[in-house]
């Protein structure tokens, strides 16, 4: 039609606009800025007067060389990332948690010495994490508070103690190179190949395998260990 070839159809559509980011948290990192190696969040269910809640919890560790090793934990006030960093949300709280409480307050600890890369490695509400020193393990808490945000422990971190690396032959380094968590072992995985398995109830080294005997590994590209 006259209509149709003078071009009177619809107008294009607005160009939607593009999402923007917002900075929700700066971890505390000391004076030098230091890379974000490990993160982690998950929801825990918890308790407060007899009801039970599902909060938010968030786990991040900072490192680099010459840098200082921290984890840093965060507890929301209810299911949404962003209650682990500004407090409350709009969001209606769950059912099954109708007691009002509050976030819990940022946390960290410094963990001693300096690794290029401290690993975040985790099971459940089980953590691990990889220092120059030692493994450094605990458990995200389930005892929330209903007022105050407080959780037992730091940060609602629990049940927490360090693994010192197992020694070693002559000439072998006992830090690992990646380490993981399961329901009953510390995994701790070395360049030469060898891989560790140490329980979490006697902390002793149980078993050792040899994933290769380190000829041919490329050093550019180290072995890993990942968890599903």
């Amino acid at each position: 039609s006259a209509e149709g070839a003078g071009g009177g159809g619809a107008a294009p559509a607005a160009p939607v606009p593009a999402p923007k980011l917002q900075l929700w948290h700066r971890c505390d990192t000391g004076e030098e800025k230091t890379a974000v190696t490990g993160l982690h969040f998950t929801r825990v269910t918890g308790f407060v007067d007899g009801l039970g809640v599902e909060r938010v919890f968030v786990l991040a560790v900072t490192s680099g060389p010459g840098k200082p090793t921290r984890l840093h934990s965060f507890r929301g006030s209810d299911t949404t990332l962003r209650s682990a960093f500004d407090g409350p949300s709009s969001a209606a709280t769950p059912a099954s948690g109708t007691a009002s409480s509050t976030p819990g307050p940022a946390s960290f600890i410094e963990l001693p010495g300096s690794v290029d890369r401290a690993d975040l490695a985790l099971c459940g509400r089980s953590f691990a994490v990889r220092t120059e020193s030692f493994l450094y393990y605990g458990e995200m808490s389930r005892t929330l508070a209903k007022h105050g945000g407080g959780a037992a422990g730091g940060g609602g971190t629990v049940d927490t103690g360090a693994l010192p690396y197992p020694p070693r032959g002559p000439g072998r380094d006992v830090l690992p190179r990646s380490v993981a968590i399961t329901p009953h072992h510390f995994v701790l995985l070395h360049d030469d190949g060898e891989l560790a398995f140490v329980s979490r109830v006697s902390l002793q080294t149980i078993q050792t395998l040899h994933t290769n005997d380190g000829d041919g590994a490329d050093p550019a590209a180290p072995p890993e260990l990942l968890a599903d």
